[in-house]
């Protein structure tokens, strides 16, 4: 069945009609890859579906961490310094790093930003245009697939399924689609480190393909797909309200010296103050600048001054706030309460009349919650007909 739901022949028939965003500027490119080229993207493409052999070696260095001995070159001059560098220590972190490197790289790639290496020979036989070099965010899309990016392996998953990725605009002209090869690359995001939110995506987008195939004896492996993408989904939401309780100023995050706007007298209008002091109670004393009169208030009757030493703690940026991107990857194909009704569904085929209710009911209620009536009239119904 892969082997006829794949177009290896998907290459000849539209590398003729490529369609470039308006807002890009386009370059021609040749009508169809070469031998070499095809032989690269292959290549490519199978090494996003494994764990890079990453080791010393591929450092050129020791076990020790330490840089294997080269040739010398002849005629060095004796007062030419050489540095040496410190021995490296490959770890698991190292692994995360490179394969953030790799996807960012793919991101600019793809968003056009080295237009210096995008082939200019234009041709004769054809008038497509190309506003990136495709084959460089396949190399690096594919190596940090390689080092478990969920990411890297969401998008890359998305295209062997015949989608679109936020990643490329050409990468569906040139990648064969192949849905078992993407459900390798979303089991690897499900199984790689966090954003949960990722996985959760990568769990949406796996369930939809396991329903498509609809093959017999599949509702055990759909049924743990579903829960697993339900757990994704609610660490998704505690990841993103931790985020954002973070990017707001909590409770004693004022300095002594900490330049404010103070409630004069808690009669609504704040003036330029400084604070002085940091009661016990969490409270605190603030001098105001016209008068130098002393007030001491609570932290909601302060506000804080731009470069005035708040304390807060820093988040790291997402990709999309770092490059300016809107990864449209990571959007849920289902809502958490689809999942529920599907997984009630299995539940009841299986005799588990009481998980099929009770999931019913939860789907229901977050159906009403976001508008749904209708289904939620209907799944209300069914759970009341199976706790019967």
């Amino acid at each position: 069945n892969t082997l006829r739901r794949s177009n290896l022949s998907f290459l000849a028939d539209t590398i003729t009609s490529l369609s470039i965003h308006p807002s890009m500027s386009k370059v021609a490119m040749s009508s169809r890859p070469s031998n070499s080229e095809m032989d690269e993207m292959t290549e490519c493409l199978s090494l996003a579906t494994i764990d890079s052999d990453f080791d010393f070696n591929a450092f050129n260095r020791l076990q020790s961490g330490d840089l294997r001995e080269s040739n010398p070159r002849p005629n060095l001059r004796g007062t030419v310094m050489i540095s040496r560098r410190k021995p490296m220590s490959i770890t698991d972190a190292l692994k995360v790093n490179l394969g953030k490197v790799h996807y960012h790289l793919a991101l600019l790639h793809g968003m056009g930003r080295f237009p210096e290496i995008v082939t200019e020979n234009e041709t004769k036989e054809t008038s497509e245009c190309s506003s990136h070099d495709v084959s460089s965010v396949l190399f690096h899309l594919c190596h940090a697939a390689s080092l478990q990016h969920g990411s890297a392996c969401l998008s890359l998953a998305r295209v062997r399924a015949g989608l679109k990725t936020s990643v490329s605009t050409l990468l569906q002209k040139i990648v064969p689609v192949d849905f078992e090869e993407s459900k390798v690359l979303l089991r690897r995001a499900l199984d790689g480190p966090p954003p949960s939110v990722v996985k959760a995506a990568a769990g949406c987008l796996m369930v939809q393909i396991l329903e498509d195939e609809s093959n017999e004896g599949m509702d055990d492996q759909i049924s743990k797909v579903i829960e697993e993408t339900l757990l994704y989904m609610e660490e998704a939401k505690n990841e993103h309200l931790a985020k954002k309780s973070l990017s707001r100023p909590s409770e004693n995050t004022f300095e002594i010296g900490s330049k404010v706007e103070a409630n004069y007298c808690l009669e609504g209008t704040f003036y330029p103050a400084r604070v002085v002091k940091i009661e016990g109670d969490g409270t605190f004393v603030v001098e105001y600048d016209d008068d130098g009169s002393t007030e001491t208030l609570s932290n909601e009757n302060i506000k804080c001054v731009e470069g005035s030493g708040v304390v807060k703690e820093q988040t790291p940026l997402s990709d999309g706030d770092a490059l300016g991107l809107d990864n449209l990857d990571e959007k849920y194909l289902f809502k958490d309460y689809q999942l529920e009704a599907q997984l009630a569904e299995l539940k009841a085929k299986h005799g588990a009349k009481q998980d099929a209710s009770e999931l019913y009911q939860s789907a229901a209620d977050k159906a009403m919650n976001d508008g749904k009536m209708q289904s939620a009239a209907k799944w209300s119904n069914l759970s009341c007909q199976l706790s019967n």
